[in-house]
């Protein structure tokens, strides 16, 4: 079989970046429950009350929106690669990467703007950069699954 197509990378992009927003969705689920059953560890901590519960505050605002988008960038990438087989997934992991993090700057400097800063931003950061690490994520568990598509440096 032959390698990557210029033309499948070119289609890549666009589908994945829309399933991306798919896998956030998914990775929206997995959020709410991590929230559900470690939400309430929180609440009576030694730490948390330490801190004067602001442990707890920054460690539930950091983590689930970087297990989000770690789930949302993984997904998306691994399910283009089912339907565009012989895409050069490295290109595409670094096109959406630059996307999703122009994004999350747009993004960040809109709370910075409206609200000031607080914890919103935190959450805007922790799930871009956990988008970006999904992205390489599915990357690799594709180019281990199948090497014909990689390009890269072996």
């Amino acid at each position: 079989m032959a390698g990557p197509t210029h033309a499948q990378t070119a289609g890549a992009i666009p589908v994945a970046f829309v399933l991306c927003i798919v896998g956030l969705f998914v990775g929206e689920l997995a959020k709410m429950l991590y929230l559900l059953f470690v939400g309430p560890m929180f609440e009576g901590g030694v730490l948390n009350w330490l801190s004067g519960g602001l442990f707890g505050e920054i460690a539930l605002s950091w983590f689930p929106p970087l297990l989000q988008g770690m789930i949302g960038g993984t997904v998306g990438i691994y399910l283009t690669s089912q339907i565009l087989k012989r895409a050069n997934y490295l290109i595409v992991a670094y096109a959406l990467a630059a996307v999703v993090g122009a994004f999350g700057l747009v993004g960040v400097a809109g709370l910075l703007q409206r609200n000031g800063v607080d914890l919103a931003q935190v959450a805007v950061v922790a799930n871009t950069v956990g988008t970006v690490v999904g992205l390489f994520i599915g990357w690799r568990s594709i180019r281990e699954a199948r090497p014909e598509t990689d390009v890269a440096p072996q």
